[in-house]
């Protein structure tokens, strides 16, 4: 831990800076509710310590922000600044060895099929070594739905999710840009830089240069001092290729969170710090610097998939065990398109009916929705009422060809006893595979709904249209209804 806390010396020398009689007095506030001993006692823990001085720096922008230009306050600002890097340094390093550290694992986007049975984990169990999805996404579900935050640690993670939630904006900012989930972001940003914005979201290096740490050299564009959202971009776009996926499942996000910071950790068959820390998943091991590890070192952060579970806990992040994205209403989680299922004769009645349309695919309109992965009570539709699609499934194309954003399918076909396990309406028209519920990236409902009212104004189609807080209704009944 860095030793040259921002003490009486400091203070008295941006005393010596300061121009105003106000910044005088906001620096002797300063160092009325930041002294050394109070940092010396929040230093000794990593969380504490990062918290203090992420609160000291918001206070110190805001001193700034009410009086001015203001030279003293700006060098304290600066030697936080530096100090919470250092402290960041101590943190979550790179999981991998110095061959394969940079590597980036193929991600394809696999389906899920099944849920493993989950009981309470209460010890640090043995992972799987396996460095693939596929292999993995049951042992993930397994472990967060089991683990127990620690009860010495639920302090610390109540307020890291306070602080994920006050930088939501930023991230999100980001994330529309890319298509990632704000919290995914967030989740990043607290390992590799303990919330600093002052800091590459690659490794928690400086902005003012190119990362010198695991991954070496990042932005590979651009001169610094570098935008923390630039940066961001570069790490989470252009070297994780994280931009623009389709599956955010929870199994795949806490895949993608762990091949962030590398694999190492399952060469010795340990569950990630940098998911499962704080957790009783883990107890201990740890990298102590990029590829080097310690058996007995633990660590000192919260991790990933700890911070996102107390976050959906609180009501912060609608999360369901299969999908990231609940819904709503007359509908269920977004489920996962199985792109590698049999199509059989429904493949072949596509390609003669359907083969016109550019934006679907048979898989998409077999789609079972998200609880079918719990309770695996729908089915495929049976073809009598196939014929029925061939009117909706043009009216999702001409609403995905309207905005030119990809168009994701939740709910297609029900049979009647899924339809009644998840409450949907008693004649819902998803059992006569006339009815989709659908998300349109970066649109809101509020928006689909009223392409699709114009678009039946307009004569396109006769039907239903619903609209919720997270997806919208369309439907081919043949007679107008809105909700």
């Amino acid at each position: 831990m860095p030793q040259d806390f921002i003490d009486d010396q400091k203070l008295s020398e941006a005393l010596d800076k300061a121009q105003t009689i106000d910044e005088v007095d906001q620096i002797t506030l300063l160092r009325q509710s930041h002294n050394r001993a109070l940092l010396a006692d929040a230093i000794k823990d990593f969380t504490e310590g990062t918290i203090v001085y992420l609160d000291l720096m918001d206070n110190l922008r805001g001193a700034i922000r009410t009086i001015g230009f203001a030279p003293g306050l700006e060098f304290l600002l600066n030697e936080a600044n530096r100090i919470h890097i250092e402290l960041n340094a101590t943190g979550m390093r790179k999981a991998g060895d110095a061959s394969d550290t940079d590597a980036i694992v193929a991600d394809p986007d696999a389906p899920i099929r099944k849920w493993p049975t989950v009981t309470p984990i209460t010890s640090q169990p043995t992972t799987s070594d396996s460095r693939n999805y596929a292999d993995l996404k049951d042992e993930y579900v397994k472990y967060f739905v089991g683990m127990q935050p620690r009860t010495e640690r639920m302090g610390n993670i109540t307020q890291i999710a306070a602080k994920a939630l006050q930088f939501k904006p930023r991230y999100a900012t980001v994330g529309r840009e890319l298509s990632i989930p704000w919290w995914f972001i967030a989740g990043v940003h607290a390992l590799e830089s303990t919330f600093n914005f002052n800091t590459h979201l690659h490794n928690g290096d400086p902005l003012t240069s190119k990362t010198t740490h695991v991954p070496r050299g990042r932005p590979k564009s651009g001169s610094p001092p570098f935008a923390w959202e630039d940066s961001a971009i570069d790490a989470l776009g252009d070297h994780q290729k994280l931009a623009n996926l389709s599956d955010w499942s929870l199994p795949r996000a806490l895949w993608r969170w762990e091949r962030y910071n590398g694999f190492g950790y399952r060469r010795r068959q340990i569950p990630t710090p940098y998911l499962w820390s704080f957790s009783t998943v883990y107890e201990k091991g740890k990298f102590t610097s990029d590829s080097r590890f310690s058996a007995n070192a633990v660590s000192k952060q919260c991790g990933a998939a700890v911070l996102l579970k107390h976050l959906h806990e609180k009501g912060a992040v609608e999360l369901d065990v299969d999908r990231t994205a609940k819904a709503s209403g007359d509908s269920e989680t977004e489920p996962v398109i199985d792109r590698t299922a049999e199509l059989g004769r429904f493949g072949e009645w596509w390609r003669e009916n359907l083969s016109h349309i550019d934006h679907f695919g048979p898989h998409e309109l077999l789609v079972k929705g998200g609880s079918h992965a719990t309770n695996g009570l729908n089915t495929d539709p049976p073809e009598r009422l196939w014929p029925n699609a061939i009117a909706l499934v043009n009216l999702l194309e001409t609403i995905r060809k309207s905005f030119g954003r990809r168009t994701r399918l939740n709910s297609v076909y029900r049979s009647k006893a899924y339809n009644t396990a998840i409450r949907g309406a008693k004649h819902s028209q998803h059992m006569d595979f006339t009815a989709a519920d659908i998300v349109v990236d970066g649109v809101s409902t509020a928006e689909v709904a009223k392409l699709a009212r114009r678009l039946r104004s307009e004569g396109v189609f006769k039907g239903g249209i619903g609209k919720y807080r997270s997806f919208t209704h369309v439907d081919v009944r043949g007679h107008n209804a809105n909700w």
